[in-house]
């Protein structure tokens, strides 16, 4: 055979240098954004269909979420994923070390319907005096006809005004409706807040809070 017939690896070689070449170009700002975005989808929403072993509560060994392809693509490290849960603005995950090495799941935003986060149970005397849902000027209409609806998610999402709430409402949110929380409890909404300050709610049997249950509704000033 000819040198020039001769096969070579060098293309595959070249393809491998070039994909750690470019995963190391990547800021690191921007590679903990992709690896935040990968864990909250698997352990909010894909962890069945990515095979990775979830416990009712939602807990998911770190050992196993490392060996994901979903984190495995950003050459993630133990390291990694401890900074990124100690530095989430909004808090949304929580590590616990467990005696076979540690855990970690998400503290709320579930689709998965066998998942059942530790959450707090709150009362008339624990709710927080006011609480709300952010939307969008185009979005009320509809919530107004239809209700606050859980929609693929176990829970509904509110706010509040306390200073341990570190979200539950998009910053960009321009329209706040205020929940009725007497008459929500008199009618058997329960109420929970997750480790990270967020209300939640299941809604009535419907998996919605009705209007009627609204205080009111205000509007972001455009000052």
């Amino acid at each position: 055979m000819r040198a020039q017939d001769k096969p070579s690896c060098a293309p595959k070689a070249l393809s491998e240098n070039h994909s750690k070449t470019s995963m190391s170009a990547v800021p690191p700002e921007k590679r903990d954004m992709f690896i935040s975005k990968a864990l909250s989808y698997l352990l909010r929403h894909g962890a069945d269909k990515e095979k990775l072993p979830l416990d009712e509560h939602g807990w998911a060994k770190v050992s196993d979420v490392l060996a994901n392809n979903r984190i495995r693509t950003h050459r993630a490290t133990q390291e990694d994923i401890r900074r990124i849960v100690a530095q989430n603005a909004k808090q949304r995950f929580t590590l616990r070390e467990r005696s076979d090495g540690d855990y970690i799941c998400a503290n709320q935003g579930h689709s998965l319907e066998r998942v059942c986060p530790e959450l707090e149970l709150l009362t008339s005397e624990t709710m927080p005096r006011e609480v709300y849902h952010g939307t969008y000027e185009n979005k009320l209409d509809t919530i107004m006809q239809h209700g606050l609806n859980r929609m693929a998610r176990n829970h509904i999402h509110l706010a509040c005004n306390e200073p341990w709430s570190r979200s539950g409402s998009r910053a960009s949110s321009t329209v706040f409706i205020y929940i009725d929380i007497d008459k929500c409890l008199s009618a058997g909404i329960s109420f929970y807040r997750s480790k990270n300050g967020v209300i939640l709610t299941s809604g009535n049997a419907q998996g919605c809070i009705p209007s009627e249950y609204f205080a009111r509704v205000e509007r972001r000033s455009k000052s």
